[in-house]
């Protein structure tokens, strides 16, 4: 029963403590909050006038601002969302497709989960019934490879991008398309030697 006393004075007193004294790093928590609010700052003057940030093929991009902006710790979760944010999920859901995906330049599943993640990161109950169908729509594009609706292929259940990489800087070299690098110098695929003599890094994936 001490014991137990001891126990329940000592949570309290931890628990005032706790409540009253400055939390660690306190000083390095304010920067971070203030560098947040600074960035997406600067991502509210880059929105385009109708809702969407820099590529409006891609909704992910707008996606991933719009993440940014209602992670921000200073955003007043009480509150209605802020008109520039409100206008981009606005933008943003009008690209749902028929079959529940974002996206408008191929890409579905990549831009739909990228979507996925803003709509719930907002918590706003309005935004489920899209949610739902992006969702179903991220299911359809499992692998089932082999034998349909057994897991008898190592790849069952994985996902793909949902479609191909169309960029520009893409490389048309099969064994190096849709891949990457861990950095700039350090692959996990190996090296591979040039026909001038370089060495080149391999694509990972």
């Amino acid at each position: 029963m001490k014991l137990l006393s001891t126990l329940i004075i000592a949570g309290t007193v931890a628990t005032g403590t706790a409540q009253t004294a400055p939390g660690r790093h306190e000083s390095l928590k304010q920067e971070i909050r203030q560098a947040i609010a600074r960035g997406n700052a600067w991502l509210k003057t880059q929105q385009k006038p109708d809702g969407h940030w820099d590529d409006d093929g891609l909704p992910a991009f707008t996606a991933l601002a719009l993440t940014a902006a209602t992670r921000d710790p200073g955003l007043d979760r009480k509150a209605p969302l802020p008109e520039h944010i409100e206008k981009g999920f606005t933008w943003m859901l009008a690209q749902q497709k028929h079959d529940g995906g974002i996206y408008n330049r191929g890409l579905t599943v990549y831009n739909t989960a990228t979507a996925v993640t803003a709509l719930v990161s907002s918590e706003q109950s309005k935004f489920e019934p899209a949610i739902v169908k992006a969702r179903k729509h991220l299911i359809d594009q499992q692998w089932d490879i082999d034998k349909k609706k057994e897991t008898d292929n190592p790849n069952d259940g994985g996902i793909g991008y949902g479609s191909k990489n169309d960029r520009e800087w893409a490389s048309d070299d099969a064994k190096n398309k849709g891949g990457f690098i861990y950095g700039p110098n350090e692959t996990k695929a190996g090296e591979e030697k040039l026909p001038d003599g370089r060495t080149a890094l391999r694509s990972y994936g």
